[in-house]
């Protein structure tokens, strides 16, 4: 139950927070300092780089919607780029209603496109990819795969 936050500026008021790992009841205060909006005047847009994020329970996704409405109050708001099938179906549920939801995007770009203010600054391109996980080669179905090294499957 890890889960790693990383954050990049990307205008005055735009962030894209990336995180990876397990967002549940445990981990959601690692998340929380990072959805918090800077201080001062005019509205604060957070990506939420979710695409390598393996589980995600009801805990972590009333942070989220709590952050997109506290970030709304201001004029701004919270993306949520790359989720999975299951993700994008609870959040509106957990909100309560859709229009107090996060705005789900396919990937990073086309969440800081739509969060772009007018005359801001040029997007200049994704955050650095992170490195690739490990891969376990030569663990076939025939050998003992030790229990921390076993993946987590959910149904999605």
């Amino acid at each position: 139950m890890n889960l790693s936050v990383h954050l990049f500026r990307v205008r005055a008021a735009t962030f894209v927070v990336t995180v990876a790992g397990d967002l549940d009841l445990y981990t959601a205060p690692l998340l929380s300092p990072s959805l918090i909006p800077p201080p001062g005047p005019g509205p604060c847009h957070i990506v939420l780089a979710a695409s390598r994020l393996s589980f995600c329970d009801v805990a972590g996704l009333r942070l989220l919607t709590s952050a997109h409405r506290t970030l709304s109050e201001t004029g701004g708001g919270l993306a949520i780029a790359g989720a999975s099938a299951s993700m994008r179906r609870l959040t509106p549920l957990v909100a309560g209603s859709p229009s107090d939801a996060p705005v789900h995007f396919a990937g990073v770009t086309e969440a800081l496109r739509a969060c772009a203010e007018p005359g801001g600054e040029d997007f200049a391109g994704p955050p650095p990819a992170s490195r690739h996980l490990p891969s376990f080669r030569g663990l076939g179905a025939g050998r003992a795969v030790p229990a921390g090294l076993r993946a987590r499957r959910h149904r999605t």
